[in-house]
């Protein structure tokens, strides 16, 4: 099996002007956990989602046009199921999916988030970024998972 590095995804998109966004959405959309080489992938890439002005990546011809040379790089694309993960099994930059709106409800269900360190803590900025944005700040459930997060 090949591995699959960011150096090989952007070259892949060399000239596209939205290439690290469309790396982004494609490796959480494909990613298998976080031993995959799409989520390493996605987590060493430094580009941030931001809820308002991306909603609407698959109305996008530059996207999907992305999408389409990703897929064909990557291979047969399998679907996995997400799943919760410990508390203590998150890293700084690692990147959580949000599934409860009751948790932070700036945050909307299915949003990805990058977890950034803050005093010490680990946490998920609001939807909109880190620059000026709440800190909301991870916490274990009864069972130690992240509550309201899965990967």
């Amino acid at each position: 099996m090949t591995t699959i590095t960011l150096t090989d995804l952007r070259g892949a998109l060399r000239g596209q002007n939205k290439a690290d966004e469309a790396i982004f959405w494609f490796c959480h959309a494909w990613h298998s956990g976080p031993s995959s080489d799409l989520y390493r992938a996605m987590v060493e890439l430094d580009f941030h989602p931001r809820l308002h002005t991306q909603k609407q990546i698959v109305n996008d011809p530059e996207i999907l046009y992305c999408f389409d040379v990703l897929g064909k790089l990557v291979g047969p694309l399998v679907e996995h199921s997400m799943s919760r993960i410990r508390l203590g099994d998150v890293k700084e930059n690692d990147v959580l999916t949000h599934t409860n709106p009751q948790t932070f409800v700036c945050i909307e269900a299915g949003w990805p988030c990058r977890v950034y360190r803050h005093h010490g803590c680990l946490g998920v900025a609001c939807a909109e970024g880190p620059s000026g944005a709440s800190f909301h700040l991870l916490v274990p459930d009864p069972e130690g998972y992240v509550r309201g997060f899965v990967r």
